[in-house]
């Protein structure tokens, strides 16, 4: 082929072609690059081509030219370039190094080709495929896709935050991944769903880090290819843990009610606005003889057993009850299947809804006829006892006279009294006018007789108590004498402290004076050892001894020295 042929394949290729020298200089230029960056070819020969490209990407066009120098094969780099009009587009840049013959310089041939849409394209479908996994991990509850060999292609982020021991979950076997096992589980619906090509569901444990940690509702739907047969399986997994422990714990709840509503003693039942019975415990088999399903089919049924002549405050109380929603309590009597007469306690108030709306009444009979009967004992005991009290209290009332009656025999003798010791009162100022006279004479007489003892008794007495055979009489010597010094006494304090002294504390004062202790006085005085003790502390009082150090006997003696 001639080279113009060849020129004319570069020049009329659709595909932007041109040729740089080592400086990236534009040397050739076909029509399709002058079309896409604009102006003509020779105002493009000659230029440099990094005009046409962005500025953040000129270091990029640089490197790809190094890269084509120092390789054989060609080299790629996406870039944005900028035409003459300003705009900015992506275009994809494939150069290889050549040379020629005729110049020994090599040069690069470069095809550029512009991939704006291919980009754009691809970004919305990169913004499809987001959108979609957020779609996909916004569902709450679980799904995998799973190829026809069980192998894990897609979860969402539910199933990846559920199975967290394993850190990537696409790629692995669905039984390995969830379960921890070596094959397919038994009862595993997407092996099911593989065979059958319908929806198969089924309840499977839900393991993490090897223990059961609830339940998962496992549905899987088989996805049906060209062929028309499963090419794999889309797992919708809905975490039932929560559900399940909820059923258990109604469950539990029913039992506990029921086993509240059929096990109570008392006679429980529930009746609507209408006079109704909607539930009755069966203890009112044991009560009337009856059993729930008499009342259910007979709602009049309480009534035609009520004693007649409690029928009609039964009648009364129920319409009251009607009228208020207070809780309410009557008693009446019933006659039970086997005509035997039972005391019924009835208790009731009303039922509603969470909304507030009225449901009829809640009602407990209780059997007390036991304590009626120990009621009407304990009635007729005190009615007994009321007697008693009645004929004691008249008893008493007589006493009450008989004391007023005496009561007025005193006063009697009181206002008698009175006027005796109003004449006393009268005698006692006269004594005390000749008392006063006495006491006149008694100074003179003392004075006189004070002289006579002191001359004449005293010395008598000191001998008489040096004689040692009335060593028996000495106390009542030494007594005598203490008297008599006591009239005789020059100093007035003195006699004064021993006066307040009464005779038994100054017999037992000379004891102690003499060096007797306790138990010699009251053997001596025949008196016990308290009286002894208590003497002793009157002692002390009169005669103002306070300090417990004091010796008693060494201040007795200084006193009748």
């Amino acid at each position: 082929m001639s080279r113009n042929w060849y020129a004319d394949i570069f020049a009329l290729s659709p595909a932007a072609i041109l040729i740089l020298d080592s400086k990236g200089c534009i040397l050739e230029a076909n029509r399709a690059l002058t079309n896409m960056l604009g102006g003509n070819k020779s105002s493009l020969t000659g230029k440099r081509f990094s005009r046409f490209v962005a500025t953040e990407h000129k270091n990029k066009f640089y490197q790809h030219l190094k890269s084509v120098s120092k390789s054989s094969n060609n080299s790629s780099c996406v870039l944005k370039l900028m035409n003459r009009k300003g705009l900015i587009f992506k275009a994809l840049l494939t150069s290889d190094l050549l040379k020629s013959q005729a110049d020994p310089k090599p040069f690069r041939l470069t095809s550029i080709v512009d991939i704006t849409d291919y980009e754009d394209a691809k970004n919305k479908i990169k913004d499809h495929e987001k959108f979609q996994q957020d779609i996909f991990d916004a569902i709450q509850d679980g799904i995998s896709v799973l190829d026809n060999k069980l192998n894990i292609t897609h979860v969402n982020s539910t199933m990846q935050k559920w199975y967290p021991q394993s850190d990537h979950l696409v790629g692995k076997k669905c039984y390995q991944a969830y379960h921890g096992r070596n094959r397919a589980c038994d009862v595993c619906p997407s092996v099911r769903a593989l065979k059958k090509g319908t929806l198969q569901k089924a309840i499977v444990p839900w393991i993490v880090d090897s223990q059961k940690k609830g339940s998962i509702e496992l549905f899987s739907y088989p996805i049906i290819g060209s062929a028309g047969v499963p090419i794999g399986v889309v797992e919708y997994a809905r975490n039932i843990t929560d559900h399940i422990n909820t059923e258990q714990a109604l469950r539990a709840s029913e039992q506990k009610f029921r086993t509240m509503v059929e096990f109570t003693y008392s006679w429980e039942y529930w009746i609507d606005p209408n006079g109704n019975f909607i539930n009755m415990t069966p203890s009112c088999h044991r009560i009337s003889g009856y059993s729930p399903d008499d009342f259910y089919n007979n709602n009049v049924l309480l009534k035609q057993i009520i004693h007649p002549d409690d029928l009609k405050n039964y009648e009364d109380h129920s319409k009251a009850e009607l009228k208020n929603n207070n809780i309410d309590f009557t008693e009446f009597r019933i006659i039970d299947s086997k005509g035997n007469q039972h005391w019924i306690s009835h208790i009731c108030q009303p039922v509603f809804s969470l909304e507030g709306t009225f449901l009829g009444r809640r009602v407990s009979n209780l059997d007390v006829t036991v304590n009626k009967k120990y009621e009407m004992s304990l009635l007729k005991a005190q009615e007994e006892l009321e007697s008693q009290v009645e004929n004691r209290t008249k008893d008493l009332q007589l006493i009450a006279d008989q004391m007023k009656e005496r009561e007025k025999e005193l006063l009697d003798h009181k206002s008698k009294l009175e006027r005796v010791n109003k004449e006393l009162f009268e005698t006692n100022r006269a004594v005390t006018v000749l008392a006063r006279n006495i006491e006149r004479s008694r100074q003179d007489t003392e004075l006189n007789l004070t002289q006579q003892i002191t001359s004449r008794i005293l010395p008598t007495l000191e001998e008489l108590k040096r004689v040692n055979s009335l060593e028996s009489l000495k106390s009542s010597l030494d007594i005598l004498a203490t008297h008599i010094k006591a009239l005789a006494n020059d100093s007035p304090s003195d006699s004064e402290q021993l006066s307040k002294l009464t005779l038994a504390e100054i017999k037992i004062s000379s004891l102690i004076k003499n060096g007797f202790t306790n138990k010699e006085i009251a053997n001596k005085l025949h008196i016990s050892l308290h009286t002894v003790k208590t003497h002793r502390r009157n002692i002390r009082k009169k005669l103002k001894i306070i300090n417990l150090d004091v010796n008693l006997a060494s201040h007795l003696k200084s006193l009748m020295h």
